[in-house]
């Protein structure tokens, strides 16, 4: 019985060493006496006080508790909405998008990704090869630049428009509503993101302009 025990237990404990720690910050707050507390999700894997941990832009901290609805918990698990009590970190470091992992795997970053999108607003502009909307991630938001555009055909075939000014309709080079479009995206800063085919909130994006959302999408492929 004891053997059953300690054979699952090493299993289990493996499994979770396999699975990448990620938590995704919704909010980070001062609380006096405390020290700095984020609230979210935790992504994937778990975290236990005394962990040390790293944010994707390489900032060191150290997960000093656990909460949850106010209450000390051991362990954060996948899928938990909890609060991290954090040590040698300031509030305003982590806003919120911010992802925290452990220092011994930190969270991988994306340089440029290529999103598979659906216009939901007609645009009547013409689009470039350089056009500047703000990409949405998870929860992170920042400036981003089309690097490549590519348009998918209804037979499904993807067909290269980068010279010059660059739109998606085959005769009219603007972006045509509810048709499906490839980009290539290069965000200002380097943000967590994962292909579709892994799913979870990180696999999403919605581009925005100074109309408001114009499409949402899925990310493809990632280059970090």
């Amino acid at each position: 019985s004891s053997n059953t025990t300690s054979s699952s237990s090493n299993s289990a404990s493996s499994s979770s060493a396999s699975a990448p720690c990620l938590f995704g910050v919704m909010r980070a707050v001062k609380v006096p006496g405390e020290g700095t507390v984020v609230m979210g999700k935790v992504l994937s894997g778990s975290f236990g006080a005394g962990a040390k941990l790293v944010s994707e832009q390489g900032l060191a901290c150290q997960l000093r508790k656990v909460e949850s609805d106010r209450q000390a918990v051991g362990r954060a698990r996948s899928g938990d909405m909890v609060a991290l009590l954090l040590a040698g970190v300031k509030r305003q470091d982590l806003c919120r998008g911010a992802v925290l992992g452990l220092a011994s795997f930190p969270p991988p970053l994306a340089a440029s990704f290529t999103v598979t999108f659906t216009l939901i607003k007609d645009r009547k502009h013409r689009v470039s090869a350089r056009y500047r909307p703000d990409l949405w991630v998870g929860h992170a938001r920042v400036p981003c630049q089309f690097s490549e555009l590519l348009r998918v055909t209804e037979r499904g075939k993807q067909k290269k428009r980068v010279e010059g000014t660059v739109g998606f309709d085959h005769k009219l080079a603007f972006c045509s509503k509810n048709h499906s479009h490839k980009v290539r995206i290069i965000p200002d800063k380097p943000v967590h993101a994962v292909p579709q085919s892994q799913g979870g909130i990180h696999s999403r994006v919605c581009l925005r302009d100074n109309n408001g959302v114009f499409a949402i999408g899925g990310i493809d492929t990632v280059e970090n």
